[in-house]
């Protein structure tokens, strides 16, 4: 591996497996503007990848997204799943209120030699996600307003497959991930 990437990984340790995440929160929060990460994705089933944006805020004011933030996926990949990429809004909190908006994109396969880019366009009006900069899906529902925080993760979960079947350690390598502030907005 090149020295300056950023490797998230899962390995197993002992009878124990250890999944890796780095978040912004309580050092950069921001809101509206355009958020884009460069990565090579896992290859092994039972965990997934993901860029996203959380709020701590979240499902404090039901049928109030602008208030209270949403959690933003601006991608999930599960190796498990080699040609799909969600795109997934969640408002209203997880409890009964819970909302969602998703799109599963099936374009093509994603192989762990490939780099590509994953973006967000966050507005005060809508969200526009990107997958090597063509648009793929668009949201005018759930739309915060709230500063929220980035989160790089792996997650281990039966959502992706079986974990015991992975050959271990496997990795999530970022390459940047870049925020350009909307340019009519201050903060």
């Amino acid at each position: 591996m090149q020295k300056g990437y950023l490797a998230l990984r899962t390995e197993k340790k002992n009878d124990t497996i250890y999944s890796a995440m780095i978040g912004t929160q309580n050092r950069f929060e921001t809101t509206f503007g355009y958020f884009e990460v460069r990565c090579l994705l896992p290859q092994e089933e039972g965990h997934w990848a993901a860029f996203w944006l959380q709020t701590p805020s979240m499902g404090e004011y039901i049928g109030e997204p602008e208030k209270a933030g949403a959690e933003i996926d601006i991608f999930e990949f599960l190796p498990n799943k080699p040609k799909q990429i969600h795109h997934t809004l969640h408002y209203d909190g997880y409890g009964p209120h819970h909302k969602v908006k998703h799109k599963l994109v099936k374009d093509r396969k994603f192989e762990a030699s490939e780099w590509h880019t994953f973006a967000l366009e966050w507005t005060p009006t809508h969200y526009v996600y990107f997958i090597d900069g063509e648009e793929k899906f668009r949201v005018k529902k759930g739309i915060s307003h709230r500063y929220q925080y980035i989160i790089l993760s792996l997650e281990v979960g039966d959502w992706a497959g079986d974990i015991r079947k992975a050959d271990l350690p496997d990795f999530f390598i970022v390459d940047y991930v870049r925020v350009y502030k909307q340019k009519s907005h201050p903060n």
